[in-house]
């Protein structure tokens, strides 16, 4: 079975805590990174779903800086979850830095703690959504189609401002910025052809030779021919 996995930046807000179990029974190294994974309830999850996990990776998500003691949360909700089944938590590194047993004794007293135990509490009254969730071997069925989405029309103003932006650009790397940011807001469907136009146009024009300046040797001989004829 599948004993590694790595999933990052995928947007991913939760787990299906059946599926996970079911498909990924063996799973013993998982990166998480970049996501979206902001509730307790998720590591609760992963913790009874996986039980022979090793290392774990959740860097770059937002639990990691909404929760003041995230580590010590990880460590005792798989210690936890493994203590269910009459067992030592398997889970040896988090974000590649090993566990170390005083940092477990630490969780284990955190839990008690007045904050820890609240996080805890929180943890059985967790509804946030299923939207975006982690299910391993989840398909999309014969009869739904994905939901389309509409691209986003720019109005007159909006075009007159892109144009510009694009005409004061004085490079190639500040156009890219421009398209980049433009198209992150208002989709790609609806600004590629403007934005390809655009481009190309002030592409020609940062191409044209520039006028240059007369030179010292060119303005003499030119008095010169000047007096002599």
């Amino acid at each position: 079975g599948v004993t590694t996995l790595l999933c990052t930046h995928n947007a991913l807000q939760r787990i299906d805590r059946t599926n996970v179990q079911q498909y990924l029974p063996n799973l013993q190294h998982l990166t998480l990174c970049h996501n979206q994974i902001s509730s307790p309830q998720v590591i609760r999850d992963l913790a009874h779903a996986l039980p022979q996990l090793e290392t774990l990776s959740l860097q770059h998500n937002p639990i990691v800086l909404q929760q003041t003691h995230y580590r010590l949360l990880v460590i005792y909700l798989f210690d936890s979850a493994a203590n269910e089944t009459k067992g030592p938590s398997k889970l040896r590194v988090l974000d590649y830095q090993r566990i170390r047993p005083a940092e477990r004794r630490r969780a284990q007293k955190w839990s008690q703690s007045t904050v820890g135990a609240q996080v805890l509490k929180e943890l059985t009254s967790d509804k946030t959504s299923s939207s975006q969730t982690f299910i391993p071997g989840e398909s999309i069925p014969d009869d739904e189609e994905p939901p389309a989405t509409a691209a986003p029309q720019l109005s007159d103003d909006q075009k007159e401002l892109l144009r510009v932006l694009l005409q004061e650009a004085t490079s190639e790397a500040e156009m890219q910025d421009i398209q980049q940011t433009v198209l992150r807001s208002a989709g790609k469907d609806a600004l590629t052809q403007i934005l390809t136009s655009l481009r190309d146009k002030q592409q020609q024009s940062l191409k044209r030779p520039a006028a240059t300046e007369e030179t010292a040797t060119e303005a003499k001989r030119r008095k010169v021919q000047e007096e002599t004829s």
